[in-house]
């Protein structure tokens, strides 16, 4: 993987967690 992709990953990922209630966060995390 370039380092492109895994910011643009790494970006996803950042939104993701921002769509996820707090309670959710905690059960995966």
């Amino acid at each position: 993987m370039s380092w492109g992709c895994i910011v643009l990953h790494l970006s996803d990922v950042a939104k993701v967690y921002e769509a996820l209630p707090d309670g959710a966060m905690v059960i995966l995390f």
